[in-house]
């Protein structure tokens, strides 16, 4: 499958992973999936993969509605996000938090039959107002604009040796 193919099948649509039903070779996929409402009017079988997030204050009712989702044929596999913009300074260590939430929920879930993992975003920043300022150089577009945040990926301070 060529790499422009592949964009155009894998959507986030709703805090969804939409996914088509091959592989990065163009080989059919081996596992079945279920047959849901393809976007772009393709006859396939997807990958639905609904975006959760990690939260531990109502995680019985989380969990039961992923459940719920997967019984319902509604997914196939869940993704939780982590949102890992820079805040702080020193930067504050959000992933040992959201690690800790993760292994909290993913306890309640326990053993089932489709795949669970994690969507690290926003690793640099993304476009909101962050509680706690970072000390890095923020983003600059291509007009001037500056992204107060975002991370510039260039800034060398923003490089963690």
């Amino acid at each position: 499958m060529k790499r422009r193919e592949f964009i155009a099948d894998a959507l986030l649509a709703g805090g969804a992973l939409i996914i088509g039903g091959t592989n990065i070779n163009g080989e059919n996929v081996k596992e079945e999936l279920s047959p849901v409402y393809h976007p772009l009017g393709k006859k396939t079988r997807l990958k639905l993969i609904p975006i959760e997030p990690l939260e531990t204050k109502h995680a019985n009712e989380l969990v039961a509605d992923i459940k719920n989702m997967a019984q319902e044929g509604v997914m196939n596999e869940v993704a939780f996000f982590m949102t890992l913009v820079p805040e702080g300074n020193p930067p504050i260590d959000k992933v040992t938090a959201f690690a800790e939430s993760y292994q909290f929920i993913r306890r309640l879930l326990g053993d089932v039959p489709f795949k669970v993992g994690i969507l690290a975003q926003a690793t640099i920043g993304h476009n909101y107002s962050l509680t706690q300022p970072f000390a890095f150089q923020p983003q600059i577009s291509l007009n001037g604009t500056v992204n107060e945040g975002a991370v510039c990926p260039y800034d060398e301070v923003s490089i963690i040796t």
